[in-house]
């Protein structure tokens, strides 16, 4: 992805440096994205379950698949705000449990549209 975009601005002229500074920018490093399933931490939060609670939970079944195929990409987006959130820096410091109610907005919004272990 990164050399298209090099190979691209160095194609459109007069994007040169730029093209260089995105070369530059390590980008093997960064996993941010979709999430599928979450953790329900009492009855107000949702949060990104990660592979222990996957496996906590009993793991993927034919149920969870079946939920999994009908997600949308909204909501799969939605369910990663705490994954994405953070690239924001000025936006997560200013408000200190931005954590617990991004859980609460979350459980709010997507309650039985993902998959939950």
């Amino acid at each position: 992805m990164q050399r298209g975009i090099v190979n691209a601005l160095k194609k459109t002229g007069g994007y040169g440096e730029v093209a260089r500074l995105v070369s530059n920018v390590t980008t093997n490093v960064y996993l941010s994205g979709m999430t599928a399933v979450m953790t329900r931490i009492g009855h107000d939060l949702l949060v990104p379950a990660g592979p222990v609670e996957i496996l906590a939970g009993g793991g993927i079944g034919p149920d969870d698949i079946e939920r999994l195929r009908s997600l949308s990409v909204k909501d799969a987006n939605l369910s990663a705000m705490f994954e994405t959130l953070p690239d924001l820096p000025s936006l997560a410091s200013q408000t200190p449990d931005w954590k617990t109610k991004l859980a609460a907005d979350t459980a709010r919004m997507l309650n039985n549209r993902v998959v939950m272990k």
